[in-house]
């Protein structure tokens, strides 16, 4: 009952309640388009099997939950899921992988997006002088030996916030390279210094290290999704959707 058109003997054009409905036009016809294409998949394809593989350091909380999620809507669809026992991840040979590692020299139908972020934390061993800190800056770390994992993989967060650590300390930083995580992790237990964690390892360190927050801006962790879409795999494309979906929640 409202008018969305005014038409004289000239022309035809919006009126007021038009434009109004024209601005959030397109963002309704994306999500009925997105909604739609899930509905059909979900229909179409509500089994078959989308393989997985994750490096140690992206299993955060919420990709966990996702999963979960998305086994327990899908019960007939068959997630197989592996952790690798390194950060190497065989992209290509499954229908996503989830690692903190930027890895450029893909096939170009592979495509890659950075799906989450995580807060990053210092681990610190007991007796510390920053054990007591709730949070810290970077800068705090000034004459501190930094234990940095994966130390050779230049693209990924653990450089990254090596970098950044290393400029607000205005280089006054030591560091020591390790080959990964548990072995930072134990050498923070021992008192050879600290070490800059994604919060999922922060909740679930083994090793008893006192965990502090950090507060400085751009100090964080990001794990990539790579999708390889030439195994053309109609069920994979559900599970995209339904993590794309998941997320905007």
């Amino acid at each position: 009952g409202i008018a969305l058109l005014a038409r004289n003997t000239h022309k035809v054009h919006l009126t007021q309640a038009g434009r109004l409905l024209m601005h959030g036009a397109k963002e309704i016809l994306q999500q009925y388009e997105a909604s739609n294409s899930r509905l059909q998949l979900a229909d179409v394809k509500a089994s078959g099997i989308v393989s997985i593989a994750c490096s140690p350091t992206a299993l955060n909380q919420t990709l966990l939950s996702f999963i979960r999620f998305f086994s327990a809507k899908y019960r007939q669809i068959n997630l197989q899921v592996q952790v690798t026992n390194s950060e190497t991840i065989p992209v290509g040979s499954v229908d996503f992988a989830f690692s903190p590692f930027d890895y450029p020299a893909l096939s170009g139908n592979i495509s890659s997006k950075v799906i989450f972020t995580d807060p990053a934390f210092l681990a610190v061993p007991n007796g510390h002088r920053l054990m007591y800190e709730g949070q810290i800056e970077l800068s705090a770390l000034r004459e501190e030996t930094l234990i940095v994992p994966y130390s050779e993989e230049l693209l990924c967060s653990f450089a990254t916030n090596r970098q950044l650590a290393q400029r607000y300390t205005g280089n006054k930083l030591k560091t020591l390279k390790t080959e990964n995580v548990e072995t930072a992790l134990l050498l923070v237990k021992i008192g050879k210094g600290v070490s800059i964690i994604p919060q999922y390892l922060a909740e679930n360190a083994t090793m008893n290290p006192k965990i502090i927050g950090i507060t400085t801006p751009g100090c964080k962790f990001e794990i990539l999704e790579y999708w390889d879409q030439t195994r053309n795999n109609q069920t994979a494309k559900l599970f995209a959707e339904e993590l794309e979906s998941y997320q905007q929640r």
